[in-house]
Formats: structure tokens, sequence, C-alpha cells
């Protein structure tokens, strides 16, 4: 910690003279005399523990797993270090105020760069941060509460976010609630405490499991998930910096309470001596649990439906709940004297004789902070499960230039030759790389959000269904058949599974079951287990249903229409079976780990997939995925596979690749199957059909006589896996 700067008459006076608490030259600027009790030890405590982060550990198994320990480990220190001169600088800054006692952050920029340039950048960046700040903690606070309650529910998501936005919004109408320094000094740190201590049993309890997997498969499973994506690096290095991030926009409020303001250099030294050990506490557990950890984009909180992580999901939801009222309450306050002089107006005596506000302070309080609620609410449903970018984002754009950017710029401005020649080089370094990074992280944060905005949304689900509705007559003649070798080595390996270990009681699911060619085999081959099968689209449904009443199977199979991707609402099943249904998924492997855990103990998983790659460069399949490479690029979707489910709680039984045969009269039947009944029928519905003839046009020119005989044996990827007993009952 930088030594307290000169007293402020030697600083306007100019001064050099030695006195009590001066910074020179050739002196450390961390020593252990910022950590040492005092008089006054009780207040710098309590202030260390507001400014001590809240959710920041919650993002380091991510950050370590991706980014690897060592680095990790580096920047984690590194970042420590720059933020404790960051809160020396301001401190430095608010000691050369003239208006000390009620000096904010603005009036320092005011005084460096004048109004519009200094306190206007200020108030632009808090202001972001009351309005942004909100719709973070209700993104992620629904996401803890669906994890924590409504894990093994069919209660949809915009549900559960309103429920969750009318629980903060009840309780922050308590005015003196939102406000409670007991809030932030006592519930906030007990909560952090306890959901810290579960992430730590989690973990060890994950380096157990680790122990039962071989190490080939987690080697396998490593190579296979681990994929260097800059993007995601990108956002683990913010993510670190915001675990070190402790509100350096209210850090002059801080000072300015307390007491002794001299003290707030202990409780800077403090809650970052605190949080560092958090993070290292976290980060060493994760690094013995890493072999199960392999997972592209894992958070530490969101393991799974059992009753460990649930209490940590309880610890977080809580926590979330309690950072929401208070920020509420703070964009609340700021609302209300900003209100529209339209909206306000609603409210005045529509004579205009009486010029008085007619609402009372209790309905306009209401009023503002329905409206942040509400636009919380549509980002919330908007943006779901993105927490991490989100909190990045914000973090990019407001808490980097507030955390290192603008103090060191103001420090530069104001103290001039009364900085030593360290704190000079370190603020004409941390200038410029802060600005790097806050860059690169807004570009990380906003690219992995349109992808997750364009991942499955509801247009693109109505198509699919729409699409496949359509072709379900075409697809059973011209693709059912072809399909049918794989639909037989993956009902072959589930019994295969089966006579190994029972399964247990209950029902088998086949989702995205199509028009149900797998259903009458299932049925005959488990006449114990009732049989469901799930699809999207209606007419797929709709022959699904002909079939089983066809076979004489109405009593033991069923045929639903639905979202395959999630198994709600149903008991522990027996199985789960698919047919190249993965890969239409939105997140496949998210998709994968899903159907594990709605496995019941014992339970068995088998897939079959065409995986990203299905034949050589000279196949057609291939063909057709070059031809919208350029056009259409995406993330590696097979990352995480088998790893996700994995860490949701299973083994691999199997995991082999099967090629087979198929053949077509002509290069022009496969082209018109692909397109007018089978998986391309949705591209052509989307993009028209003269788009489709120049793609026609491009892949007929790899086959000179369109009417010749094709022949060719596409690669599908099988995995089976087994749920067990352990992770299902921890």
């Amino acid at each position: 910690m930088l030594k307290p700067a000169p007293a402020v008459e030697a600083l306007e006076t100019g001064r050099s003279g030695r006195t009590s608490g001066t910074t020179d030259e050739g002196e450390p600027f961390l020593t252990m005399e910022d950590l040492r009790p005092s008089a006054a030890t009780s207040q710098w405590l309590v202030v260390g523990i507001t400014l001590l982060p809240k959710v920041s550990w919650g993002w380091l198994p991510f950050c370590f797993t991706f980014l690897g320990f060592g680095p990790a480990l580096k920047l984690l220190l590194f970042i420590t270090l720059f933020s404790v001169f960051s809160a020396a600088m301001l401190y430095r800054l608010y000691q050369h105020s003239d208006k000390q006692g009620t000096t904010t952050l603005a009036d320092i920029g005011e005084d460096a760069f004048g109004r519009r340039l200094g306190r206007n950048t200020v108030n632009l960046f808090v202001r972001f941060i009351d309005v942004a700040l909100p719709s973070v903690m209700h993104v992620g606070g629904t996401r803890f509460l669906q994890t924590w309650l409504f894990y093994t529910t069919g209660v949809c998501l915009p549900y559960i976010s309103l429920l969750f936005g009318g629980i903060v919004l009840t309780l922050v109408q308590f005015q003196r609630l939102g406000g409670h320094q007991a809030l932030v000094r006592i519930v906030q740190p007990v909560l952090t405490a306890v959901a810290v201590a579960g992430v730590l049993l989690k973990l060890v309890l994950l380096q157990i499991e680790a122990s039962k997997v071989s190490a080939t498969e987690l080697d396998a499973d490593a190579a296979a998930t681990n994929l260097p994506y800059f993007s995601d690096a990108v956002i683990a290095v913010v993510q670190l910096i915001s675990a070190n991030y402790m509100g350096q926009h209210v850090f002059m409020e801080e000072i300015s309470g307390m007491a002794s303001p001299a003290n707030f250099q202990h409780s800077t030294a403090w809650a970052q001596v605190i949080t560092l050990m958090f993070n290292l506490l976290v980060a060493l557990a994760t690094l013995r649990a890493l072999p199960v950890l392999r997972v592209r984009g894992f958070i530490s909180f969101a393991f799974g439906p059992d009753l460990l992580s649930r209490l940590v999901n309880l610890m977080m939801w809580l926590l979330m709940t309690v950072k929401y009222v208070i920020t509420l309450h703070v964009s609340t306050k700021s609302l209300l004297p900003r209100l529209p002089h339209l909206l306000v107006s609603w409210f005045d005596d529509p004579d205009g004789v009486d010029g008085e506000l007619r609402v009372k302070p209790r309905q306009l309080w209401l009023l503002c902070s329905s409206t942040v609620v509400l636009f919380s609410f549509l980002v919330s449903c908007t943006f779901p499960h993105t927490f991490l970018y989100l909190s990045g984002l914000l973090t990019s754009v407001c808490y980097i230039p507030l955390a290192f950017t603008l103090p060191c710029l103001f420090a530069l401005k104001l103290l001039g030759n009364r900085i030593t020649a360290l704190e000079y080089t370190l603020c004409t370094w941390v200038i410029p790389v802060s600005i790097i990074i806050s860059i690169l992280g807004c570009w990380a944060s906003l690219y992995h959000l349109a992808l997750n905005v364009m991942a499955a949304p509801a247009d693109r689900l109505k198509l699919l269904a729409a699409s496949w509705s359509m072709v379900a007559e075409g697809y059973v003649s011209s693709f059912v058949p072809r399909f049918a070798p794989w639909t037989t080595d993956t009902l072959a390996q589930l019994q295969s599974a089966a006579a190994a270990a029972p399964l247990p009681p209950g029902t088998i699911a086949a989702p995205a079951c199509g028009p149900g060619q797998e259903l009458p085999l299932l049925a005959a081959a488990f006449p114990q287990h009732h049989i469901l099968g799930v699809d999207l689209a209606e007419g797929m449904v709709g022959l699904a249903q002909q079939l089983v009443q066809r076979e004489g199977l109405g009593g033991r199979v069923e045929v639903r229409q639905g979202d395959a991707s999630r198994l709600e609402g149903l008991p522990p099943l027996a199985a789960v079976v698919s047919v190249f249904g993965l890969q239409q998924m939105p997140a496949p492997a998210q998709v994968l780990a899903a159907w594990t855990r709605a496995l019941a103990p014992g339970g068995v998983l088998c897939v079959c997939y065409w995986p990203a790659v299905v034949e050589g460069e000279g196949g057609p399949w291939q063909r057709l995925s070059d031809l919208t490479a350029s056009s259409r690029p995406a993330p590696d979707w097979e990352a995480g596979i088998p790893g996700a489910a994995l860490a949701a709680g299973a083994d691999v039984l199997c995991d082999e690749r099967l090629a087979h045969e198929m053949r077509w009269p002509s290069v022009e039947a496969f082209w018109e199957g692909i397109v007018r009944r089978g998986p391309w029928h949705s591209r052509l519905l989307h993009y028209g059909e003269q788009h489709m003839q120049e793609l026609r046009g491009s892949f007929m020119q790899a086959y000179p006589d369109p009417q010749a005989p094709l022949a060719h044996a596409p690669e599908a990827r099988l995995v089976c896996l087994r749920r067990r007993a352990a992770a299902a009952a921890l």
C-alpha cells in the first residue's frame, strides 16, 4: 500500500519536508503498517468488509481451468497489486483535494480536466452502473433461483424471472432496508463466507469423483473441451479483474465517511488481503479437482441438482437478492429526480389549477423502482443464462476505467511531481493497458451475448418446427431407411448396457424422436418400461403417434410435442435414447448434461449424432459444410462432449465412431433430399430459393454428372453413458 501523501498544507505550499506519514522516493509502497491494528481498527475493519468483492470467487474455476493455473495465478497476483495501487492513488487524490469530507470522484475529475471532460465522464460511468447493475443482478439471481428451487421442475425461465423481480420489488419498498448498513457490513460477508465454504467442499468432493475416472478418459476429454478460443481467454482475464474490483467509484464517499480518513488505507489493504485469500483457496481447490472441471464455460456454483450444489445456489441467490435490493435502492434514488416531465405530469391536476404533484412519495418510489425492475426483467428474458458475459461487459465498460484508467490519469494530472518515479511509471503503463483490456473485454462480452441470442431464439425454433413438420413424410421415405443402421447400433448399445447392469424402473425417453422409428424397437426390447417420445415439430409428432397406433402400442408408448432439449417435469428416467437429434440442439454439450441429470441413478444415456466432421474432403456432406462455413461461422459446438456429462455425474460406457454406406440414385437426388426433405429445408425457408440455387451451383461443381449414382459412408458418433449413483445422491 502506498504511504500517505504529504499533508494538504505541505502540498499547497510546495514544502518537501518530512512529516509523519509522508512518502519518500526510496520507500516501498506496501508495508506491514497498512495491516497493523490501530485505535480505529473496528472502523477500518467494517469499511474493509464493505469493500470486499461479493461474488468474485464464483468465476475462478472458469478462469483457472481455461487460462491454466500458473498464468491465471500470476495474473491474479498482478491484478491484486494494481488494485492496491489504484486505491492508494485515490487516497492521494483525496488528500490533494481542498474539499475533504465531501469529495467525490467526480470532483476529482473536475479538478483534473474540467466539468465537461472530468466530472461528466465520471458521472457517465457511475450512472451506467446504476442502470446496468440491477439488470446484471436480475439475470444472475434468476439463474440461481432456478438452479436452487426449480432445477427439476418444468417452470419456464420468464416466470422465475418475474417471481424474482417481484420479491426484490417488494423488499425495496421498505426504503430503509435498501440503505441499511447491516446488509452491506454483516449480511453480505456472512452469505459470502457460507457460499465459499460450500464451493470449497463441492470442489473437494469433485476431486474424489475425479479419482474414479480413468486417466485416458480425462486426457481425451481435456483435448476435446479446452480449445484455445481467444474471446474466452479475454473473458477469463476480465473476470479476474472483476474478482478484485472493490468499488473504486464510491471510494471517496467511504473515505469521507470515516472518522479518520487515514484509516482508509488500512481498510483497502485488509479487503485486498481477504479477497486474495478467498481467491487462492478456491483456486487451489480448483487445481486439485481440475480433471473433472475441463468443461468449457464451467461455472463453479452451477454444479447440479444435488443437495450441496443447491445449498451453494441458495446462498448465491440470497447474496444476489441482497445486492439487488441495495443496487435497486440506489438506482431508484438516482431515477427519482430524473423522471420525464411527461410521466410526472400524469399525476398533476388535469385542470392546471393546482400545480402540486398529486402522487405520494411512496407511490413515486414504487413507480421508479418498478420501472427499473421491469427493464431488468426484459433484459433477463432477452439474455438468459448470460450472467458471466453481462458482468464482463459491465466490468469492461465501467469497472476497469473507474478502477485503473481514471485514478492513474487523474494522478498524473493533479499530483504531478509529487508522486515517485515508480508511481509515475506504473501510472503511464496502467492507463494504456487498462484501455486495451477494456476494449477487448467489451468485444468478447458482446460477441458471446450475440452468440447466446442467436443460438436458439424463439423465431429460429419456430422455423425449425415448421420446417420439420413440412418435410415429415419426405423424411420418412428418404432418410429413415438410410439412418436405420445407426438406429440399430444405438439400441444394441443400450441393450448391452442393460445386460451388464439392469436399468432402473421408470420411463425410457427418446428426445428429438422425429417420426418415431425407434419407439416400437424400444418397446419390444424393454417390455417392462414405459416409452416416451418428445419432438418439437407437430408434423413429426403426428407421424410418430400414427406409428404407435399401427403397432398397437398406445398403452405403453407416449408421444409428446415439446422442447426436446429439456426433459423437465418428469420423474427420474431409466434411459435416454436419441438418434441424430443432438446436433440440432442450440447448445449440445449443455443438452447432453441436462439429459444426464434427468436420469435416475444407474440410468443409461445413448446418443448417436452427426459430429462436426462426418466424412473426408470428397464426401457430399463435407462439401455442404464447406459451402456454409464462410457465410455462417459458429464456435465448435462439440466442445464439452462428453465432458459436460462427466461433470454432471456420468461414466462413459462407449464413445465410438460408426460408419455405414448410404446410396443415392444420383447426386441430384441427394441434393433434393437434403434441401426438400431433410435438414436444409429450414435454410430454404429462411434464405429463399435463389440462395439455395446459388449453393446448388457451387455444390455441383464437384460433380460433373448430376445424374450419376452417389455412394458415401458418413461417420456418426455414438456416446453411451451411465449415471453414477454417488453423483445423483450427493
